[in-house]
């Protein structure tokens, strides 16, 4: 489990998006923008539930329906879990589906 910052929140994925960007992190043709050192937990945007939030966090409670472009330095959509900085997420609009929500952070 991610541990949670006094800024986090702690998110359980519901929906991750795949998108061209994550074949370059894959295949290292972004290194220059960012290093990322491998194994690595891919991922870059998704639709996720709050489970928890940070102490200095007061814009999300927990069960809100989320969904973010995680930072570049903190990639990993694809885990079952993340932590991410509460600036990074938004919430998701009702008549959104999880998987449309999922391709707008980025990719949209």
């Amino acid at each position: 489990m991610p541990q949670v910052g006094d800024n986090d929140v702690l998110v359980k994925v519901k929906t991750a998006a795949v998108n061209p960007l994550d074949l370059l992190i894959a295949d290292a043709d972004v290194k220059l923008v960012e290093p990322y050192n491998f194994p690595l937990t891919m991922g870059n945007e998704m639709v996720e539930v709050v489970e928890r939030v940070g102490a200095k966090v007061n814009n999300f409670e927990v069960g809100t329906r989320v969904f973010a472009r995680l930072p570049l330095q903190c990639i990993g959509a694809f885990a079952e879990y993340v932590a991410v900085d509460a600036e990074a997420l938004a919430i998701v609009p009702e008549y959104l589906t999880d998987e449309d929500a999922a391709a707008i952070p980025l990719t949209a």
